[in-house]
């Protein structure tokens, strides 16, 4: 018995000895695959965060890239347009005087006031000057600073007279304005660049601009315009647009640097074109349309609109409380903007049936116009704003509310006739279409209009939209302020240098979008690396192809020489300079006496800044002397603004009638404004209420010297082109 339990207990020591050892050896290999696993995390984390910083690298390398391409590329057509210039004008070969004159009209007034703070011993002076000026307006003492858009020429005459380089002056101002469209073509690269993800779609987009340069710019024939300062900063401003709708998850930081820079370049837009306001209703226009469709966030919106009125509101304190600015729509438009989103709570109007969605839709739309209209009308009442009265005249007179042959306002006439105020002349659309950047262009708007449709359907109709690939915040944006630019550019030819630059950004974007191509590429299953590489392919391609046919004409176009050429108006200034006083003032077309100013610093009745309402009444005073009127009448006014000269040009008092553009020479229009029968030569069997006028045409008759003309009225000087009297 005794052994029995003996060999029981040996069985049992041994079974549990051998599970104690298989339990030891279990554990052993636990700690070793527990060992192996911790080691395999640890070099997948090593070998993540080398592909992290491997692919920061590559990012950052990418991004260095595409900032040196679009240096080059911005460089080289700054480049361009100086050498246009040049062999324009054989600009650096003619005489200080023909080079004043190639500043045509309202340039050669802006121009002036930078030549005049360059000459002037200290800034501090040429400012006090410009603040209580006497020579741009006759017997009128004026706040140029206040009235005009010059800060450009402050800044720029500071640096001179700072710097003091080694160049003349005209040549510092006009180098200024060639690098800013460097910057130019640099902002636009990065809008397109931003908006496909493609650094291909950058060189497209400025290829298509360069190509398209005769219509995208008029800054090498007319460089001291506003518009060639503006330009610029409406593209940084717009790329920086692009950066904050495009980025949702940016910190509060980057957020609060995008806002800044937006400000910045909304400010110095502000600074430097009279326009400016415009862009901004257009821009707010654009913002409450995807604000309203949900796509932009209400509070984005709202911030961009803010940071656009701050702007304009710190250049109404910088312009001496210019109450023209006030009196804006953008201002009255943010208000009603502002009204609108706090009563909608910030959220825009969706749900419900579609027709309850629509309707909603709509009544956002209609209030935040009628709100607009109320608060301006106050605002204008208010403040007696009346400076913009022309604009809505000619906006009216422009959408035919009223006829040509009834019109008697002379504001509306001249600028209904000004080629810059017609609507785009059909070779621009052939050249663009020529060029490949219209088809590209038409085509990727209306896949995205059709998108933004299709996502304004599900948004207004249900809490949770369906967003498609394609309608992306930015994206939107640009598409939606583009139709606006349009819109206006086919209306008013001026305005091309807006829409075009834009054309040519998103028929790159579309041609280069991943998204586009991936909904292309779906059906035959090609994605990921195979669409990029043929997406890359084809657009390098296509770039390459533009490139080869454009690039000759391109060639041909800088290899072409002319020479300013103007013996007759270089001839009446060299007179004036030399035959009339200091003090004199000249009284002539405003164009003409834009030049008057800034060769000879005389004293001028009037200019084409047509901003003012007293300059506007006074201009139609001054040309009176292309009227049918009495030479005591014309004597009258001219002595009532202190004129000493009146320069007569036959090109306008005799010149024959546009069979395309009738009733728009100046002695039609002041037969019209005066109530007078029209010449022969015209004709004014159809229009009613003209009477025959009591005197001959002022400017034609006088030539004759006769007694109840020569009684006022002395020739002094005279050449092909210009005839001119003193006034006794």
């Amino acid at each position: 018995m005794q052994e029995v339990r003996k060999r029981r207990n040996e069985r049992q020591n041994n079974k549990g000895s051998k599970q104690h050892l298989s339990l030891h050896q279990d554990s052993g290999q636990c700690g070793e695959t527990k060992s192996l696993t911790t080691t395999t995390a640890t070099a997948d984390n090593e070998s993540e965060n080398c592909l992290s910083r491997f692919s920061w690298l590559w990012r950052m390398c990418q991004f260095l890239f595409g900032i040196a391409v679009a240096c080059y590329i911005g460089y080289r057509y700054s480049s361009f347009v100086k050498l246009l210039h040049e062999n324009d004008m054989w600009f650096s070969e003619i005489s200080e005087v023909e080079r004043e004159i190639s500043f045509r009209t309202e340039s050669g007034l802006y121009y002036s006031y930078y030549k005049q703070l360059v000459n002037t011993p200290t800034l501090s002076q040429g400012l006090q000057d410009l603040c209580y000026d006497n020579i741009t307006e006759s017997s009128h003492t004026i706040n140029i600073i206040e009235r005009f858009n010059i800060f450009q020429e402050i800044v720029l005459a500071g640096l001179y007279k700072w710097i003091l380089p080694q160049v003349e002056p005209v040549y510092f101002y006009i180098n200024a304005v060639f690098g800013l469209q460097a910057v130019h073509v640099v902002a636009l690269f990065g809008t397109a660049w931003l908006l496909s993800d493609s650094l291909l779609a950058g060189v497209l987009a400025t290829a298509f601009y360069i190509f398209n340069w005769v219509d995208a710019t008029r800054v090498q024939v007319a460089i001291p315009l506003r518009e060639s300062f503006a330009l610029p900063f409406i593209a940084i401003q717009i790329c920086f647009t692009v950066i904050y709708l495009k980025y949702n998850n940016a910190t509060q930081l980057r957020q609060g640097f995008t806002l800044m820079m937006i400000f910045v370049s909304c400010l110095m837009v502000a600074m430097t074109w009279q326009f400016a306001q415009f862009v901004f209703l257009l821009e707010g226009f654009a913002l409450f349309g995807v604000q309203v469709m949900g796509i932009v966030p209400t509070n984005k919106a709202h911030w961009l609109m803010l940071c656009q009125l701050a702007a304009l509101l710190v250049v109404y304190v910088l312009q001496f409380f210019n109450t023209m600015l006030l009196g804006s729509l953008y201002v009255s438009f943010t208000i009603a903007a502002t009204i609108v989103f706090i009563i909608q709570g910030y959220q825009a109007p969706r749900g419900g049936t579609v027709i309850k969605a629509l309707i909603k839709f709509i009544l956002s739309n209609i209030s935040v116009l009628l709100l607009t209209v109320i608060i301006h009308t106050v605002i204008k009442r208010v403040l007696s704003i009346d400076e913009d009265e022309h604009v809505y005249k000619f906006v009216s007179a422009k959408l035919g509310f009223t006829p040509m042959t009834e019109l008697r306002d002379f504001d509306a006439l001249i600028y209904l006739c000004e080629p810059a105020f017609r609507p785009q002349p059909w070779d621009t659309y052939n050249r663009l279409l020529l060029s490949l950047v219209l088809p590209c262009f038409i085509i990727t708007v209306m896949v995205l209009l059709g998108n933004l449709v299709n996502n304004l359907y599900s948004f207004m109709t249900t809490n949770q939209p369906t967003v498609h690939p394609f309608i992306r915040p930015h994206y939107a944006f640009i598409v939606i302020l583009n139709v606006f630019f349009c819109f206006v550019a086919i209306t008013t030819l001026r305005f091309k240098v807006l829409s075009i630059p834009y054309v040519c950004v998103l028929a790159a974007a579309g041609v280069c979008d991943h998204v586009m191509w991936s909904s292309v590429l779906e059906w035959i299953r090609m994605k990921g690396q195979s669409m990029d590489m043929l997406r890359s392919l084809t657009v390098t391609l296509f770039i390459a192809l533009l490139t080869y046919r454009e690039l000759p004409k391109l060639q041909q176009q800088a290899e072409q020489l002319r020479e300013f050429y103007d013996p007759d108006t270089v001839e009446l200034m060299k007179w004036i300079n030399t035959k009339t006083a200091p003090q004199a003032a000249f009284a002539g077309s405003m164009q003409l006496l834009a030049g008057v100013k800034l060769c000879t610093s005389r004293t001028i009745t009037n200019h084409p800044h047509f901003e003012n309402k007293l300059l506007r009444q006074r201009t139609v005073q001054v040309y009176q002397m292309y009227a049918k009127r009495s030479p005591k009448d014309v004597y009258d006014i001219l002595k009532a603004i202190d004129t000493h000269y009146i320069i007569l040009e036959d090109s306008i008092c005799i010149i024959s009638p546009d069979p395309n553009n009738k009733y728009c020479r100046l002695p039609d229009q002041l037969d019209l404004v005066n109530g007078h029968t029209l010449d022969p030569i015209t004709g004014s069997e159809d229009i009613p209420g003209l009477q025959p006028a009591s005197w001959p045409r002022f400017c034609d008759v006088i030539r004759f010297n006769r007694a109840e003309y020569s009684r006022y009225f002395k020739l002094v000087f005279e050449n092909k082109t210009f005839r001119v009297y003193k006034v006794k």
